[in-house]
């Protein structure tokens, strides 16, 4: 499962189940510009199933390649669908 900030459309956590059990997560945290472009400057990467808790503070980062004002995270509707506002509770 993913979860996107939704004003920029990044991801701020990710989530990977098996059988209903959480195999381990990934939590996006700290945003801040960089070449214009908001993008999480932490990262936690968290498995209880293996007792890690890790976290990273992203220092002297470079993007390779994502320049622009294009969101990091785009979902597209397939064709024939009928887009609708899900407003949060």
């Amino acid at each position: 499962t993913i979860w996107l900030r939704p004003d920029i459309f990044a991801p701020i956590r990710v989530e990977m189940r098996r059988s209903g059990a959480e195999i381990f997560r990934i939590e996006y945290d700290d945003f801040g510009t960089l070449d214009g472009i908001l993008q999480a400057q932490s990262m936690r990467y968290i498995s209880d199933e293996k007792e890690i808790d890790l976290t990273m503070i992203l220092r002297n980062v470079e993007r390779n390649g994502l320049n622009g004002s294009a969101p990091l995270f785009r979902t597209d509707c397939p064709a024939g669908t009928e887009g609708r506002e899900l407003p949060c509770r």
